[in-house]
């Protein structure tokens, strides 16, 4: 069955894919999206590659007139296709590769406050038994599959419940043994994305497990290589790089391990543009989980705490991943992981164009800039006496200026040694 985006007031031409050309937009394909290497429908025809993938998966695409490049011959296209009646076909629109705003398959069954009361438990024992898991191995000991999978369960069920109470907890938590942490953290991640994109339940399992044992291989490295405050020599980069080699190969030798999770340890570092390792793939030979593996591996890693670096603020970790869509990452994946966890994910705290400080307590999916805050901290930086709810997207003046109040830069994680929780999860 074909997956039809909507398109009002424009009309799709079903085209064999044997005249399918380059510069021409498809909109959509004869099959569900994720049967394909094409993560996204709506795309331009880039290159010959790309037809010819298209021909390996498909019969026949839809293309829109209306968005194929100019050196496309749209009255040949005319001739070639058979027009389609979108508004007969009503199907729901998959994420597109143009940035626009996706309304997600999954819809938040409870509410934030209610789920965290669950998530706070569920998110320590999964970090008590991931180090269990890594603490076995770390002592020669087998891949505990079924703990590991009792680790990710729970986090998948609350993502699905809703997708704020696990990221909260990311944020609020103390990162103290990273290694623990970041599986964790990194399972939340990737199960935020999936869940995003409309992922099927099994994928959206596979991805926070996936994650979860990501860095499994760093088990069989010299403890005092992670622990480094310094940058690695070259000899210890290559080390540190044999973690995929000895995580694909801890999975390898255990039973329970489906290939969804082992494709998305064994590519997790691999690069969109071929810059990654172990093997240098690129582009669609990485498949959707180790791309979404690499993006949040990378943003969880940078957003803690971490020997050799200081954290950097959500904020300027995604424009980092912004500056480098469409060479290290795919750029669609960095647009939809973005989307899913928001500029100024709930938890994070920001500093005002008045100079007070606050913490985001609820994103604005449709104005991704101007969240729901919590201000703490007045313009001197002193605990202000009622701490003020905003919602930025009402044009709210500052009482200390009179300015339309705005956003103007993301802060570390407990910088002025605020502790969100103590204003939100009590």
């Amino acid at each position: 069955m074909s997956e039809i985006a909507r398109s009002p007031n424009k009309d799709l031409l079903q085209v064999d894919v044997r005249d399918v050309q380059v510069g021409m937009y498809v909109s959509a394909l004869d099959r569900p999206w994720l049967e394909t290497p094409f993560l996204f429908q709506g795309f331009q025809v880039r290159d010959s590659d790309e037809v010819a993938e298209l021909r390996k998966h498909c019969s026949h695409v839809f293309v829109d007139p209306d968005e194929c490049d100019k050196g496309v011959d749209v009255s040949a296209l005319y001739r070639l296709g058979t027009p389609v009646d979108t508004d007969a076909k009503p199907a729901k629109a998959p994420p597109t590769a143009r940035g626009e705003e996706h309304v997600s398959v999954y819809s938040d069954i409870t509410e934030l406050r209610r789920e965290l009361a669950t998530a706070r438990d569920q998110h320590d024992a999964a970090t008590i038994l991931i180090r269990e898991v890594m603490d076995n191995l770390s002592d020669g000991g087998k891949l505990d599959v079924k703990t590991a999978q009792r680790a990710a369960a729970p986090i998948v069920e609350s993502v699905m419940n809703n997708r704020s109470a696990m990221t909260w907890l990311v944020r609020m938590r103390e990162m103290s043994d990273y290694l623990y942490t970041h599986s964790v953290s990194s399972a939340i991640w990737a199960t935020v994305m999936a869940r995003h994109i409309g992922m099927p339940k099994e994928s959206i399992e596979a991805a926070g497990l996936g994650a979860m044992l990501l860095d499994i291989g760093k088990t069989q490295l010299p403890p005092e290589l992670l622990s480094k405050p310094g940058p690695l020599t070259k000899a210890e980069m290559a080390l540190a790089h044999r973690h995929v080699e000895y995580g694909v190969r801890i999975l390898e030798e255990s039973s329970g391990i489906s290939p969804e999770v082992l494709a998305m340890v064994r590519t997790h570092h691999e690069r969109h543009d071929g810059s990654g390792y172990p093997k240098g793939l690129s582009g669609q030979l990485i498949p959707v989980l180790g791309r979404i593996g690499g993006i949040v591996d990378y943003y969880d890693a940078v957003t803690s705490e971490r020997p050799y670096a200081a954290p950097l603020s959500s904020y300027d970790c995604l424009r980092a991943l912004n500056k480098m869509a469409g060479t290290s990452f795919q750029a669609e994946m960095v647009e939809q992981f973005i989307q899913s966890i928001g500029f100024f994910p709930p938890g994070t705290l920001v500093q005002l164009n008045d100079g007070t400080v606050a913490v985001v307590v609820a994103q604005n999916r449709r104005h991704r800039l101007k969240p729901e805050i919590l201000v703490i901290l007045d313009p001197e930086q002193n605990l202000r006496r009622d701490f003020g709810l905003i919602d930025l997207q009402m044009q709210v003046r500052s009482i200390y200026t009179d300015e339309v109040l705005y956003i103007e830069k993301g802060l570390e994680p407990g910088s002025f040694g605020i502790d969100p929780a103590e204003y939100f999860l009590a």
